[in-house]
């Protein structure tokens, strides 16, 4: 189910591509997350060497990877996404600015290009990002119907 949409019920791998928390996979250990984990190709871009990985989770369809030989890090990910009312549409998404939290090279920008042109591209941008901050355990609760 969608927060924003309860009444519509996700079935099959819909959950996993219906929601940006994949994304997270990317800093963690992918044989954690990967059913299988697959170097494609090596690349030359400019003087940058990137890798295309192709992984395969294991509740949603796979996904290609660009990602900097050197550093390690996820340029960029081609992904497939549930959208209610279209469907499964291809996206691109481009990370940069990446900065240190907590000893982990974070992206603070993220532009996620669509394959349909009706939706076009949507960009996240994080302005700050700290660990080990205390969180109360309702700030995450789920939000109460209000009263009639």
């Amino acid at each position: 189910m969608l927060d924003w949409r309860p009444d519509i019920v996700l079935t099959g791998h819909t959950p996993a591509i219906a929601t940006d928390e994949h994304y997270f996979k990317l800093i963690a250990d992918w044989t954690e997350h990967y059913e299988h984990v697959e170097v494609l190709k090596r690349l030359q871009k400019g003087a940058e060497s990137v890798l295309l990985v192709r992984v395969v989770p294991r509740e949603a369809p796979g996904a290609t990877m660009v990602v900097d030989e050197t550093t390690g890090l996820v340029r960029q990910i081609h992904t497939l996404q549930q959208l209610p009312g279209v469907g499964i549409v291809g996206v691109r998404t481009a990370f940069a600015d990446f900065r240190d939290v907590g000893g982990m090279r974070l992206p603070f920008r993220a532009v996620a290009k669509f394959a349909s042109q009706l939706i076009g591209r949507v960009v996240t941008t994080l302005d700050n990002a700290e660990t080990g901050v205390e969180v109360l355990e309702e700030t995450f609760a789920a939000p109460t119907a209000p009263d009639k």
